[in-house]
């Protein structure tokens, strides 16, 4: 058995944090200092400037709540924000 080669093709993560979806609208202008800003946070998974009524889409991962609420108070020097977390993910 040791003189087997075994070849891995591909692999897989799966993140098993809680997803909380938040959706963005900047009460300034200063959007390079918010990019700089957000990359502070180890929990932010993704941030997409968007379009629509909200001008922001950020992805938050965390099962700590305390962790959460203190990113979201925090948010708020930015704007305000409307918060989606997920259930469970279905794909």
């Amino acid at each position: 058995m040791l003189d087997m080669i075994v070849m891995i093709d591909g692999f897989i993560l799966k993140e098993t944090r809680t997803r909380h979806f938040t959706s963005m609208k900047m009460q300034h202008a200063r959007f390079d200092e918010f990019e700089n800003w957000l990359r502070g946070w180890e929990n932010v998974e993704s941030a997409d400037k968007t379009s629509g009524d909200t001008c922001c889409q950020i992805v938050y991962a965390t099962d700590n709540l305390a962790e959460l609420e203190h990113f979201l108070s925090q948010l708020l020097q930015h704007g305000t924000y409307r918060l989606h977390s997920s259930i469970r993910r279905m794909k």
